[in-house]
Parts: C-alpha cells; structure tokens; sequence
C-alpha cells in the first residue's frame, strides 16, 4: 500500500475515536459500541431462556421483523407463537461484528452481524443474523431483525430496477469494533465497498474493496455486465495490485476459470443487493448509489 494510503488511513482511525456526533453527543464511540452490544446480548438471552417479556425494554415501537413491518407488541407475539411450535428451541452468538456507517453524522444507528447458532432437537442450524439499533433519547432499541437470506429473498420478490446511462456508482462503508481482536493494534477500522459501473452500449467498470484490518485495497476489473428483470450480472476478474485498467486488460492473459459472475437485484434504482449465495460476502448485502450522472 502507498505511503499516502497508509497516512490517510491512520488519520481517518484517529478521526473515527474522537467523533462529535452533529446532535452534540460527545459519548465516546466504544461506549455506544458496549451499549449496543449489551442490547444484543439482552435479546439473545431473553430468546434463549424464553423470556420474552424482557423484549420490551428491547424492540422498538415498530420493528422489521423478517421481512414484515410489526408493532412492537405483534413481533414478540409472533416469537411466543413460534417458540410454542419449538419446544427446546435455543441459541447463541458466534462470530459477532459490531458497526456504524461511516456517513452516520448522529452516530444513532448502529448494525451487529453474527453468526445465530439454533440448537433444536439436537440438530444445529448456523444462520448469517442481523440486527439494527436505533438510540431513542438515551436507550438503544432494536429497529429490525433479519438474517442475509431473508434479506436477499426480499430483495428478489421486489419489482426490479434498471441503472441510468452513464456512472453509476455504489458504496457502502462503516466502522467496526476490533477490541476484543487478538495482537491486533486498533479499537476500530473502517471499511468500505465501491462499485463503479459505466453503462452505455455495454457495462463495464471496477469494484474497490478496502479492509482496515489488512489496510489494503482489493481491486476487480468489471469485463461486462448485463440487466435482465432487474437482475444485474457482471463478470469481473481479480485485479492484483491494481496492475490492470479497463485499457490494458487482455482477455487472452486470464481464462474463464478466474473469472466470477456476480449477480445483484437492482433495488429502485439505487440500491443493489447480492443475490449470490456462493458470492457469500455479498449475499443479503446492500451497497447504495451514492453519485448518478
């Protein structure tokens, strides 16, 4: 990584610790960041014992549950229901990731992924959960409730969208908790997603990864894309160290073997979300537009 990456990148780490959020909270992040995650752990426990009147103090007024828009009081009925069809039913918490979107200026919405171990009948199910909080005054309330196939199946039943002719580009960026992280030298690192998509007679473009854990930048050359029923596909190729452009790729260089066909549903035309379940990552996952032309 270049000298100017790496100085940029220690200076937005240092700027991510001491954010004064645009509502005049001064609250140190990683106090939101505990704060959030005792909510979590609250709500895994209350599920887990079948303590579901202790999801009052937990879900919001209105939650999105699994792809339904509940009131607070349908979406604890509808687990009470479930859990009576489940006798034994339990769960726990692995792989978990705490985040905030780094264009969060109130520093009010924060995002836990994790791995949701369902234990039922001695058989075990591993699902890819997600969970929004939302801070209301000073308690912090669950908003949704989901996992990454739900989210992709949604995606999928929604009317499909098209991209306008010209640059498109997507992002999708947020800061991680990486205390608890073993010989690690941050609290924190920021990560970001950036898909561009030239869309003329063709699509072609390049999609940016960059990881602050490895504090690299992890390039694909977008080869070609096509929209049907408002699926996009695009075939793109690894691009190590940055060393191709659209210009200079030669396609007789790379066989088809190492290329990959990434399929996302175009939601109203400014959202994508990966469709893929080999394309793990993006799976369930939304990158937004964020400049049309």
């Amino acid at each position: 990584m270049s000298r100017k990456i790496k100085i940029l990148t220690i200076l937005v780490i240092t700027i991510g610790l001491n954010i004064v959020h645009a509502d005049g909270d001064t609250t140190n992040v990683f106090v939101r960041y505990d704060q959030v995650k005792k909510v979590l752990q609250e709500w895994n426990t209350a599920i887990d014992n079948n303590q579901l009147e202790l999801l009052n103090n937990l879900y919001a007024d209105t939650v999105d549950c699994y792809l339904k828009r509940l009131s607070k009081k349908e979406c604890i009925e509808s687990k009470q229901k479930w859990l009576k069809e489940h006798i034994g039913y339990h769960q726990k918490i692995e792989y978990l990731e705490i985040y905030y979107l780094d264009d969060d200026t109130l520093g009010s919405f924060f995002i836990a992924e994790f791995t949701k171990v369902c234990v039922e009948k001695n058989e075990t199910v591993k699902v890819d959960a997600v969970i929004h909080f939302a801070r209301f005054a000073n308690d912090w309330k669950i908003i949704k409730e989901s996992d990454r196939p739900s989210e992709a199946s949604l995606a999928e039943k929604m009317p499909g969208g098209i991209l306008k002719a010209g640059k498109n580009i997507f992002r999708f960026g947020y800061w991680v908790d990486t205390r608890e992280e073993e010989d690690f030298g941050h609290d924190q690192v920021p990560y970001w997603d950036l898909l561009t998509l030239n869309v003329g007679t063709k699509i072609t473009g390049e999609y940016l990864r960059y990881s602050g854990r490895m504090r690299e930048i992890y390039s694909h050359l977008v080869l070609e894309g096509t929209i049907k029923n408002g699926i996009l596909e695009i075939t793109v190729v690894f691009n190590e160290n940055q060393e191709w452009s659209l210009e200079t790729y030669n396609p007789d260089e790379v066989p088809d073997s190492q290329k990959e066909h990434w399929h996302f549903k175009i939601v109203n035309g400014n959202e994508l979300v990966g469709i893929d379940k080999e394309q793990i990552y993006f799976y369930g996952r939304s990158m937004f537009l964020t400049t049309p032309e």
